[in-house]
């Protein structure tokens, strides 16, 4: 591929009575004067479910990133085969290695997403072992969550980007040297449309905002 001028990628540019009474075990939050004042272990949890919330920012703001160069690169593809050959200048042309560049900063910071939520996750997890531990495991740390639920959350969150992430890095070493027009827009639709990321994950991630007084 020719070489050509680079840039950086941040140039590149969602009755009463029937009912036997519940008993609320008292949550660590209302014993606190203002949320700010939490410590031990709602704090970290509350600092983790606001780091995992900057995090999928993150990412959604690299996948719009992302799929306007992943657009780049078809367009430019899509142009370069037009009169039907499929020699080496018309499968990588001109400025194909710059957007593949680009592309690759991007999945590079969506892979470090990715592992931070899995690391936010397995914090968590120490955080439920030692409320076992302690025997206050079902006591609510907020509003109704215990510690159990908020690991389970966070796994699911995690596991979604992960998958999600093998979606991406698969559309970004192949999408260069795709030798199709139809292929080259099924690498666009499927960097789009983020298949693992469900409208599930997003209703976990605001009601852990909720729980956590973030919202």
């Amino acid at each position: 591929m020719a070489s050509t001028p680079q840039r950086t990628l941040s140039e590149v540019s969602k009755s009463p009575g029937q009912f036997s009474p519940v008993t609320v075990q008292e949550s660590p939050v209302s014993k606190t004067a203002q949320r700010g004042n939490l410590t031990g272990h709602p704090r970290v949890i509350r600092d983790h479910a606001a780091d995992a919330y900057n995090l999928i920012q993150k990412w959604n703001t690299h996948q719009i990133l992302g799929g306007r160069i992943i657009k780049n690169i078809v367009t430019l593809k899509t142009s370069a085969m037009s009169d039907g050959t499929l020699d080496t200048s018309q499968v990588y042309p001109t400025g194909l290695q710059e957007h593949c560049d680009q592309l690759g900063e991007v999945c590079a910071i969506m892979k470090e997403v990715s592992s931070t939520l899995k690391l936010i996750h397995k914090q968590v997890e120490a955080i439920v072992k030692l409320e076992k531990l302690k025997g206050t495991d079902r006591t609510p740390m907020f509003i109704s969550w215990p510690a159990e639920k908020f690991g389970e959350v966070l796994l699911d969150v995690s596991e979604a980007y992960e998958e999600e992430l093998k979606v991406k890095l698969c559309v970004q070493q192949n999408v260069a040297h795709t030798r199709c027009k139809a292929t080259l827009m099924l690498h666009a639709a499927a960097w789009a449309h983020q298949p693992y990321i469900t409208p599930r994950m997003d209703l976990a991630m605001e009601s852990l905002l909720q729980e956590t007084g973030h919202r």
